[in-house]
């Protein structure tokens, strides 16, 4: 993005924090090797490390769990579009309480926006929506062609290298589960020991409580050190969300959530 633009941005950074429209804003800043990372601005000064180009691609929404950052009650963020959409997702599962928070939206012209109500994320985001890229619909695809012994090969190969690092829960911006069920020893559902077994049954337990939540933002993938490629487990469950129910998350506040609501008028092939 040209410096223009970012000027843009830091000055609407600064503005937010000076007139208290926010207490914190929460964006984008050069890190030591060059790279984006978290930037916690409390103060209008900080406004000036505010960064944003095609390579911000963590999905800072995950912070808003934190105590810590609830703490300060109005918080503005900066949000790529998945962001947006986590945010969507997580209005509608009722998670924003007792603290407001703003987003700041930029545009693909670089021009930054504030948005004010949920409403108005809401008709950005399904104005702007596109579906998957056609490289990752493709592996999907590849994976669904093998026979079922070949795919359940496919992903104990895949899951086999896993250290339970807990890296793509900590990034997922839809684990916000105060204690995880991996984190439970009495009875243990899951086992801790980064093995076989206990791999795939925390990478399929991950995707289950995700089915129909996930905002294909690919978080988990970007920061796992093992390169696995979690969010095609997602992705596809999404898919099937998608055909059996009709719902795409991540684009209304008002959404049920498919996992955990009836209708009589669901579909029940499924049943065998």
């Amino acid at each position: 993005m040209k410096e223009a633009k970012i000027s843009k941005l830091k000055e609407l950074v600064k503005k937010m924090l000076d007139d208290k429209t926010v207490n914190l804003v929460i964006g984008y800043s050069e890190g030591m090797q060059g790279e984006p990372r978290p930037l916690f601005a409390a103060t209008s000064g900080m406004a000036d490390k505010v960064i944003f180009d095609e390579k911000c691609k963590q999905n800072l929404v995950a912070y808003l769990h934190k105590p810590e950052i609830k703490a300060f009650g109005k918080i503005g963020i900066v949000c790529t579009f998945p962001a947006l959409r986590a945010l969507l997702q997580i209005y509608a599962e009722n998670q924003f309480k007792n603290f407001t928070v703003i987003p700041i939206a930029v545009h693909a012209d670089g021009n930054p926006e504030v948005m004010m109500d949920v409403k108005q994320i809401e008709e950005y985001v399904q104005k702007n929506f596109t579906k998957f890229n056609t490289q990752e619909l493709d592996t999907i695809a590849e994976i669904m062609n093998k026979s079922v012994e070949e795919r359940w090969d496919y992903w104990v190969d895949a899951v086999h290298d896993c250290i339970k690092c807990y890296a793509c829960r900590s990034a997922c911006p839809m684990c916000y589960c105060e204690k995880c069920t991996t984190d439970c020893n009495q009875p243990q559902w899951v086992q801790s020991s980064a093995h076989v077994l206990g791999n795939v049954e925390w990478h399929v337990m991950r995707a289950m409580h995700l089915a129909g939540r996930c905002v294909n933002c690919n978080e988990c993938a970007r920061v796992c050190p093992m390169d696995i490629p979690l969010n095609l487990l997602t992705r596809k469950l999404n898919e099937d969300i998608e055909a059996q129910f009709g719902q795409v998350s991540g684009m209304s506040a008002n959404l049920d959530y498919a996992m955990s609501s009836y209708k009589f008028e669901d579909k029940e092939n499924f049943i065998r």
